[in-house]
């Protein structure tokens, strides 16, 4: 399939990316039918390329959001106030909590008047998980920890921890903003793009460079992987764990290789967006997922 923008169909898109100076393909899946908004400035139709341009790509810069406390014999989920002055690497208990890429509800578009048409000029990133996402958070973050905690207590028993909100690629990768229909996410899109962009080197180091000041510091002390695509299925072989195309099994390779030495512990679960009807999480060790772990909500 395709998708059609100003009367042509494009299997092809560049993707330009202005802060890390990169230019990105990506070839459209076969089952990707969209149409493209016309009312932007960031879209650009060549006779083989979709060229998406420089404008569009800003990036959502990861936040410490919560606090885990233990008080009267029980943790509770308390919001930080002003997330965005928070220096979270100098604080010795972490919870490093992983999303995939911002999705069009962590951004806010601006409309300008241009040859007598409403366009969309500029677009503004907000911060990771809002909507539904933090919603969702704000509602069963602190029941799906505390089932953590009961099972690992011996490991997980400090007073006090600080919860980080991270999108490996700080980028909106499902391109949402700027289809016109169906106005659902379009999963495997998003899927081809994400994959594009964490492969490349500059992206991945950007990340790498948080994580190894998390390793150096040996601060955190759990990992929850909410990647799209949680509960994926896992094919297994004699030389461990061979992730599907999903990309939370392309991150799980990632963080176990990443700390290898001082391995928190690493739990699975569904996007916060999939909340509460799919409400499971799993442990990764030893190479495996463990079985699926409803918690209550």
């Amino acid at each position: 399939m395709s998708i059609f923008f100003q009367n042509n169909n494009y299997n092809n898109i560049i993707c330009y990316c202005e802060e890390s100076n990169l230019k990105i393909p990506v070839k459209i899946p076969e089952d990707v039918d969209l149409t493209l908004r016309n009312d932007t400035v960031f879209i650009i139709g060549n006779n083989k390329n979709l060229i998406i341009n420089n404008h569009f790509f800003k990036k959502v810069l990861n936040v410490s959001r919560y606090n885990f406390v233990f008080k009267n014999k029980k943790y509770y989920l308390e919001k930080i106030e002003d997330e965005n002055n928070i220096n979270y690497y100098e604080n010795e208990n972490l919870i490093l909590f992983i999303l995939e890429s911002p999705h069009k509800n962590e951004y806010k578009l601006i409309r300008n008047q241009i040859n007598k048409q409403k366009t969309i000029t500029e677009i503004l990133p907000i911060a990771p998980a809002s909507r539904t996402t933090g919603n969702n958070l704000n509602l069963y973050l602190q029941r799906l920890l505390r089932n953590i905690f009961s099972i690992k207590n011996n490991l997980l028993n400090k007073n006090e921890y600080k919860i980080i909100i991270a999108n490996p690629v700080p980028y909106q990768c499902s391109l949402s903003s700027l289809y016109k229909k169906p106005k659902k996410l379009n999963q495997s899109l998003r899927d081809a793009v994400w994959i594009k962009f964490w492969n490349n080197k500059i992206i991945k180091k950007d990340f790498d460079e948080i994580l190894n000041k998390l390793c150096k510091s040996n601060s955190v002390d759990l990992i929850i992987n909410a990647c799209t695509g949680g509960l994926s299925n896992i094919v297994s072989n004699d030389n461990g764990i061979i992730p599907n195309k999903r990309l939370n099994n392309i991150f799980i390779r990632y963080l176990t290789k990443k700390f290898k030495e001082i391995l928190p512990i690493i739990a699975n679960t569904n996007h916060p967006s999939s909340w509460p009807d799919y409400c499971y999480y799993t442990f990764y060790c030893n190479n495996k997922i463990g079985d699926a772990i409803k918690f209550n909500v």
